[in-house]
């Protein structure tokens, strides 16, 4: 009898530990909700060449852009409704291998492991994304288009 209710005992702490730590943890169920936001450019930086001239890329500086649940928009596209996904990409550092070009194999943020890109589809069934941020910081992603890194930061929630 004792031995029973000290297996009972044992299994009601270790079921209640392991509630607290699930009602716990800080992972959002969605990440994507984590971007949810406005965003404004706020910087440029030149990785190669492309169609798009210094003075035309500075003028970006000030745009907006919108990533929603509803509705997503920059100074290229213009969605509704958007279909969000996040992806990681392994930054490959090993002599030899011939890296996806990204924004480390450009020399930015160099040290980083791994890449994180908020993927914005036009619809649920498509096999290609539309466009796509990277997550470069808390609050700060990072759009790479024509020969230019457009730096955002977000500025304001969606509600």
């Amino acid at each position: 009898m004792v031995s029973h209710a000290f297996k009972s005992l044992i299994f009601f702490i270790t079921m209640t530990v392991t509630l607290f730590a699930c009602a716990g943890s800080s992972e959002p169920k969605n990440k994507m909700k984590l971007y949810y936001g406005h965003y404004e450019v706020v910087d440029i930086e030149r990785y190669s060449g492309g169609l798009t001239t210094i003075e035309q890329a500075k003028q970006r500086i000030g745009d907006k852009i919108t990533i929603c649940p509803t509705i997503f928009s920059d100074f290229v596209s213009n969605i509704k409704p958007p279909v969000y996904k996040m992806e990681v990409e392994k930054v490959e550092k090993e002599e030899g291998v011939v890296p996806p070009k990204n924004s480390v194999f450009y020399g930015f943020m160099p040290e980083r492991d791994f890449i994180h890109y908020i993927e914005v589809f036009k619809t649920i069934d498509a096999k290609y994304f539309y466009t796509r941020y990277e997550v470069i910081g808390q609050n700060k992603l990072m759009k790479s288009f024509d020969g230019f890194f457009y730096k955002v930061d977000k500025i304001a929630s969606c509600q």
